[in-house]
């Protein structure tokens, strides 16, 4: 007999804040003890694995039941054979014989503690390498212990006065909170409009427009959570500053410009992470001395003379090239391994590993050869017509060339495995709870 283990979303809740929590110090205080590279990295493992790990057990909870399957004896076969089972549950052999069993979290918890989880521990790979938000600065301390565990807990852009983490990206005006709070408000409401047109009409739209609005929609759900982290961040810890994470990626005029406005937090991590150290030939970044005023040097500034021997700044084209092309396959795998995360992963899904191909990996991949096709139509069309880079007809461009990949390999999986739908559905029932509260509050105000 098969027990069911029921997790409420507190229990939930309170199990990930807890170990991304202990994770974050355990990460400071191995930065604090070592030096970049192996050995921090060494000394960093448990916090890096830990959010992932737990994650994977407390929201896709059939990775318990088949652990314990194996470990009980249950079954000698296969993984490869005994994964194969309906989807979206445990394989019948796994739900006859595991005695634990526990269904799947809704999509935007598990979208959320999914993000979060990938978040930290880029962050945290980015640490050992003194790279990214976490990198230190000419002092060589990590920041203080509250900033430190935000900005590597939330899912958030985060800048604070003892790093040198600013230099490192790329100059963004940062936005008062005001203007956050209003773009939020701006970026709900359009969440909330699209997600009902596509609950109520998405069948009867064709097929494009129905793209479109998924698009949207998860644009707008992105910015609500980043910058609502953000947000909190921002007010609630004392000297953290948070960037903005996202640029308005819709009118960008060009897929280059567009991934460098699109969630900018994964963005610059990938950045920092992937892309730098493979440009520059190295991973560990070298912390420049500050200029004659104390103020860090800035990231496009060639490296001091006293932080040693190093690559030519900037980075030949053939590397950036290579860079460009290594952070779109990491991009690609993480967002794999997320989708299978999302939709119960192999033991779920009916042979998804070996039965079909990979569309997230496929279309991050397909990236690394339109970002640089387009850069080279951008420079014959402006020496050939005078068509700038920045011209309107590059948006057209861009639009056709992100929905024609975008569409089959990523909006249309996701629809198909059923996580776009449940996650519109579960977006209209919050929407229509609070309208109800709201009606309730305002009718009991003017009643008294």
């Amino acid at each position: 007999m098969v027990a069911t283990v029921a997790l409420s979303p507190g229990r939930i809740a309170l199990a990930l804040a807890a170990t991304h929590l202990t994770a974050a110090w355990q990460l400071r205080e191995a930065q604090a003890r070592t030096s970049p590279g192996l050995g921090r990295l060494a000394a960093s493992l448990p916090g890096m694995l830990a959010p992932a790990v737990v994650t994977q057990l407390v929201l896709d909870p059939d990775t318990v039941g088949i652990l314990v399957t194996f470990i009980f004896g249950a079954s000698a076969r296969p993984a490869r054979r005994l994964c194969r089972g309906p989807a979206g549950g445990l394989p019948g052999a796994c739900r006859a014989r595991a005695p634990v069993a526990l269904g799947h979290a809704p999509p935007r918890a598990a979208l959320t503690a999914g993000l979060v989880s990938i978040v930290s521990t880029l962050k945290a790979v980015g640490a050992a390498m003194n790279r990214g938000p976490l990198a230190e600065g000419a002092a060589r301390e990590p920041m203080p212990l509250v900033p430190y565990v935000a900005a590597c807990v939330l899912p958030i852009n985060a800048f604070h006065p003892s790093t040198d983490t600013a230099p490192q990206l790329k100059p963004r005006p940062r936005p008062t909170p005001r203007a956050v709070l209003a773009g939020l408000l701006v970026h709900a409401a359009a969440l909330v409009a699209a997600a009902k047109a596509l609950v109520a009409h998405g069948d009867a739209l064709p097929p494009l427009a129905r793209r479109l609005l998924q698009a949207v929609a998860l644009h707008c759900a992105l910015v609500c959570l980043l910058d609502g982290s953000g947000l909190v961040a921002a007010v609630a810890v004392d000297g953290l500053e948070c960037g903005p994470h996202h640029d308005l990626p819709l009118l960008a005029t060009g897929v280059a410009p567009f991934w460098s406005r699109w969630n900018l937090v994964v963005g610059d991590l990938l950045r920092a992470v992937v892309f730098e150290p493979v440009s520059e030939g190295r991973a560990v970044r070298r912390v420049a001395a500050p200029d004659a005023n104390g103020h860090p040097r800035p990231r496009s500034l060639p490296p001091a003379p006293d932080a040693g021997p190093g690559p030519a700044w900037p980075p030949p084209a053939a590397r950036r090239a290579l860079g460009a092309a290594a952070a779109f396959a990491v991009s690609g795998l993480v967002h794999e391994a997320f989708f299978w995360h999302l939709t119960g992963g192999v033991h779920g899904g009916g042979g998804r590993l070996s039965g079909t191909l990979l569309p997230m990996c496929l279309f991050f991949a397909a990236q690394s050869v339109v970002v640089p096709a387009e850069r080279w139509a951008k420079r014959r069309a402006l020496e050939a017509a005078g068509v700038p880079g920045d011209h309107p007809a590059w948006w057209l461009w861009a639009f056709a060339a992100l929905m024609g990949l975008g569409s089959p390999l990523f909006l249309a999986p996701l629809e198909r495995e059923g996580i776009t739908p449940r996650f519109l559905g579960e977006v209209v029932a919050l929407a229509d709870a609070a309208a109800g509260l709201v009606r309730g509050g305002v009718g009991v105000a003017v009643g008294a």
